[in-house]
């Protein structure tokens, strides 16, 4: 008896001991937002869902961040104890235990670079198409091997480790298409300049995948269950706000109803009938045709079998496309809202535009609004930007005091102009009510960040209009307001970024200046005549900056060289001109290096290169060199023949003008010279 209450203490005692000290290895991958590793630290939607598990339940977790393929041999062998996002499939039942709840619902995509044909399966035949090794969207029933083998279609795969080296590869065009998982493709295509095709296929199901041999599988299996099961349920639980961060969407619970899910398994049953179809009467005309001869009774029987079939396919095609239609309207949306966030790269998109494109993706979107307007909040006044329906004259009378009802998150107002009158004079209404057309309801939306009122959104549906809002047109409007808002934050960091290189630029010029006094004022110089002549050569205005940046430093370099070669009032001897010759090279290291501009590190670095080729530090000729490099040497030549050095007067205008001009195709590019002597 002793000896048995003596092992029921033990086996508690083991119990309670190992429930407050247990350690997981967790593995993660790279599939950003879902799980990623980045600043020494493991990051995504399911990480920090994980993350509160462990803290709620006092776990020790380590995670393992490895490809994917090694991910699942260190779970078959037990080195690790589960891995998260991990799509459930009969073969990986034989060898891992799976969560019961899942996560959320993902599907795969086909990506191919802007400009590419590729919008469907048999547009990859002879293509080279990347893939996750061991995905379940590569092998496997629910992998595109599966689907283009039982279409006919030869693709060559090339295997990745990471969806991240799959865009890679294709934005350098070392495949045609890539399969990734639709979050990490809605999240990091822009930044590959890539863009989505139609193809999509296999919805799945991101779970949890434990070891078999791990002795803790039991235990926290029904634990996991227990939270996701909870947080899915919870709108404000850290799944759903991860999702918020990371993804933006509107329904953040499974973001597909479920009868699209079950639509979209019958739509890919319909065509896998089809195919099936397709093969078989391809076999039958075949054989038939070789028979034609000697059995036209058989053959006549197989051409009425073969109309029949002709008629059934017809009618699955109809009930696919019905199907596939249904899916384009539930990704449009996704679609709509990832043109916008492509948008945000565009560091010379207007303000105005941009909020132009707001209002007519809003509009798409809810089709019972029929009028919308923009307005902006700046100093006190409200500025109207954008306007849908409604008179744009009056309303865009600068000398009228606009006003509106208060607005802090989306919200439908059934009769805005009786609101609106509460806060605004008659006169100003009189105009108000003038201008805007009879409505039913509107939509308004608040543009806002860190508190402050930066505008707001409006949508309306006409008086006479049968429809009303929905909570989806609600949640639309929501996001549009978030895009619109991270477009001016993205605005902010891109201006402050752009002073910051400025003063940077700033910094050199002064430093070179304070070195060699005879250079003072000849960059300010050289750097507004490349401008102008940019102007004239009519390049856009990223590469008018570029060029006037690297005008200002483009001698920086000539700080490493000795004063006494700098202000040497003789000719220089061979080894003087070699450390001469330093310069572009000394300085393109220093500008890439310490202050991280490598495009206008470039420029400076060819800046001494000559049209044929005779030039230093790389001995590039004619269009090789980089074309603001070109307009440099240009102004640059000029600059210096016509001011003073050590070892010289300044040259009149006349004569430097034609010393370029005869030096046109020889140290200069000629049309550039061209345009040069016209401007000055």
């Amino acid at each position: 008896m002793v000896k048995k209450i003596f092992a029921v203490f033990v086996l508690l005692t083991s119990f309670f001991i190992f429930s407050f000290a247990l350690s997981i290895k967790v593995g993660i991958y790279d599939n950003p937002p879902i799980s990623f590793y980045k600043d020494g630290h493991a990051q995504g939607i399911l990480v920090n869902t994980f993350n509160y598990m462990a803290q709620k339940e006092n776990w020790k977790v380590m995670y393992v961040y490895r490809p994917f393929s090694t991910l699942l041999s260190d779970l078959k062998s037990g080195k690790i104890d589960m891995i998260l996002g991990v799509a459930q499939t009969e073969e990986r039942n034989k060898l891992y235990d799976f969560s019961k709840e899942y996560f959320l619902s993902n599907w795969a995509r086909v990506y191919k670079a802007k400009g590419s044909s590729i919008n469907s399966f048999f547009d990859l035949n002879g293509k080279r198409l990347g893939v996750l090794k061991s995905d379940v969207f590569y092998e496997g029933r629910l992998g595109i091997k599966y689907f283009l083998n039982h279409l006919g279609v030869k693709s060559e795969f090339v295997e990745f480790n990471s969806y991240s080296k799959i865009f890679k590869a294709l934005e350098e065009k070392k495949i045609d298409a890539g399969v990734v998982s639709r979050f990490f493709g809605a999240t990091n295509a822009f930044k590959y300049n890539l863009q989505g095709t139609p193809i999509m296929f296999s919805i799945v199901e991101e779970k949890v995948a434990f070891s078999k041999q791990s002795p803790i599988t039991k235990i926290i299996a029904p634990v996991v269950d227990k939270y996701i099961k909870q947080m899915k349920e919870n709108e404000n639980s850290i799944l759903n706000t991860s999702i918020d961060k990371y993804l933006n969407l509107p329904n953040r619970k499974s973001f597909i109803p479920e009868w699209v899910f079950y639509a979209f398994w019958i739509a890919i049953l319909i065509f896998l009938i089809l195919v099936a179809n397709i093969i078989i009467l391809k076999k039958l005309v075949r054989k038939k045709a070789n028979e034609i001869e000697k059995k036209n009774e058989k053959l006549r029987k197989s051409n009425e079998e073969l109309t029949i079939s002709n008629e059934e396919i017809r009618a699955m095609n109809e009930e696919l496309e019905s199907a596939y239609s249904n899916l384009e309207m539930l990704t449009s949306r996704f679609q709509t809202m990832s043109v916008l966030l492509s948008q945000l790269d565009m560091c010379t998109v207007k303000e105005e535009e941009f909020l132009n494109q707001v209002l007519d993706r809003a509009l798409e979107m809810i089709p019972s609004a029929k009028y919308g307007s923009v307005w902006t909040f700046d100093e006190g006044k409200w500025k109207i930007v954008a306007v849908r329906g409604h008179d744009e004259e009056i309303l865009k009378d600068p000398n009228v005091n606009w006003n509106f009802i208060p607005v802090d998150k989306p919200r439908i107002v059934k009769d805005i102009l009786e609101e609106d009158k509460k806060f605004v004079s008659p006169d100003v209404f009189e105009k108000f009510e003038k201008a805007t057309k009879p409505l039913k309801e509107s939509l308004a939306a608040p543009l806002m960040f860190s508190n402050e009122l930066l505008g707001r959104i409006f949508v309306d549906i006409p008086k006479e209009s049968k429809d009303s809002f929905s909570k989806d047109d609600v949640e639309i409007m929501s996001n549009f307001s978030k895009i619109s808002t991270a477009f001016y934050v993205t605005r902010k960091y891109l201006r402050f970024q752009q002073e910051l290189q400025d003063r940077l630029t700033l910094v050199f010029v002064k430093a070179l200046e304070k070195y060699d006094t005879y250079t003072e004022g000849h960059s300010e110089r050289v750097a507004k005549c490349c401008m102008n002549l940019a102007k004239k050569l009519e390049l856009d205005e990223r590469a008018q900056r570029r060029v006037y940046q690297a005008g200002l430093i483009h001698d920086v370099g000539k700080m490493f060289v000795p004063l006494n070669i700098l202000t040497k009032r003789g000719k220089l001897t061979v080894a003087e001109y070699e450390e001469i010759k330093k310069h572009p090279v000394i300085g393109a290291e220093l500008i890439e290096e310490g202050a991280g501009l490598k495009d206008i590190a470039m420029i400076v670095k060819h800046h001494h290169e000559r049209w044929d080729g005779k030039g230093y530090p790389d001995g590039l000729n004619g269009e090789e060199i980089p074309i603001e490099a070109r307009i440099i040497v240009v102004c640059d030549t000029y600059d210096a023949m016509t001011s003073d050095r050590p070892y010289r007067k300044a040259l009149s205008r006349e004569v430097a003008l034609k010393e370029i001009e005869e030096n046109a195709g020889k140290q200069f590019d000629p049309h550039i010279v061209e345009t040069f002597l016209r401007y000055k």
